[in-house]
């Protein structure tokens, strides 16, 4: 037998290579033993359960069930589906949620979805075949048995896979989508490197920047228009405040990622400098870039005096998100600031 990885060391010989091979997979075996560790009970007390169950099955009478629920293969049908399909849409949204929050999640290893979507109803058609094995055995059913092992088996693969094609329900999908590179890169375990708080800063700015929250926004400049402005005054009103609230979005994501990237990496010997090119590269193009294209757009319709007010405004407030990002990074370092960060964290 080959010997294992040091890695696993520690890990009980009865858990298989596979299963290692597989964090995700392993987490979950290794929760199932630790509750059977802490409650020793469990132990024997499924073992009686199981031969209680597997005796009952035998009985004659768990024959006549089987033939009757053959009788009424249809009832059988809608009943199994259906619990295939909602238990695999409800397996679905929790393995979307397991991606977003696991702590494995920024590491670069395999997910193995396909096998965290299959092995729960593998697991439960298994114990179905155990079952019918049990009721062939009380007589002349063996036919019977079969015959509706079949029906499970389509019942739940059918389930299995309009479940896992349903979309997930809104609620339930993590603001961590917003993010451009939602899973590591292979090479970042090994050459870690600060360019993904430049992807979260982004991210932070979509979350801040959803439809209701540019609605909300937008309609109390609405609402302040006096009586008798025109349609295009109020939809050019509209526009400025939302292009406000994008910009000004990008500068509270770069100062909200400072502060909380800055209390995790405030032991590290990181250089801040660096640091704050990480978090503000991010905020500083975009602003920059989504000025640029406004003011070309606008020169089309604008006189050129307006125009060049706009872009000393652009300029100053450019300048004014790369000082209070920088400003903000030396103050993220600070040991009371850490402190108050991490314990809001804590609070939240």
């Amino acid at each position: 037998m080959a010997a294992r990885r040091t890695a696993w060391s520690s890990i009980s010989r009865r858990v298989p290579e596979w299963v290692l091979a597989r964090p995700y997979t392993l987490v979950a075996v290794l929760r199932w033993l630790n509750a059977f560790r802490r409650y020793r009970w469990l132990v024997p007390a499924c073992a009686l359960g199981a031969v209680g169950v597997f005796w009952a099955t035998t009985r004659a009478q768990f024959g006549s069930a089987l033939e009757v629920a053959w009788a009424h293969w249809g009832l059988v049908v809608v009943a199994s589906g259906a619990w295939s399909y909602f238990t695999a849409h409800r397996r679905r949204v929790r393995i979307a949620v397991e991606d977003a929050y696991s702590w494995l999640s920024p590491l670069p290893v395999p997910r193995s979805r396909v096998l965290r979507m299959t092995l729960p109803p593998g697991l439960q058609l298994l114990v179905i075949g155990v079952l019918l094995a049990g009721g062939a055995l009380s007589g002349s059913h063996s036919a019977v048995a079969w015959k509706l092992f079949l029906l499970f088996a389509g019942c739940f693969v059918a389930g299995l896979l309009l479940g896992s094609l349903t979309k997930p329900a809104h609620a339930a999908v993590p603001n961590s989508q917003y993010v451009r590179a939602r899973y590591p890169r292979s090479r970042w375990s090994t050459a870690p490197a600060l360019t993904p708080l430049s992807y979260w800063v982004s991210g932070q700015a979509r979350v801040f920047l959803k439809p209701q929250v540019a609605a909300r926004a937008a309609l109390p400049v609405l609402l302040s228009l006096p009586m008798g402005v025109s349609g295009n005054d109020a939809l050019g009103m509209a526009a400025a405040a939302l292009v406000v609230l994008g910009l000004t979005a990008y500068t509270v994501a770069g100062l909200r990622v400072a502060f909380g990237a800055g209390a995790w990496l405030s032991p590290t010997c990181v250089d801040r400098r660096r640091f704050a090119v990480a978090v503000g590269s991010a905020v500083v193009l975009t602003q920059a870039l989504s000025c640029l294209a406004l003011l070309f757009l606008g020169s089309a319709v604008a006189p050129g005096a307006v125009i060049w007010r706009l872009s000393a405004a652009a300029v100053v407030f450019v300048a004014a998100s790369a000082v209070l990002i920088a400003v903000a990074v030396r103050f993220a370092f600070r040991p009371e600031v850490v402190a108050r960060v991490r314990t809001l964290a804590w609070l939240q």
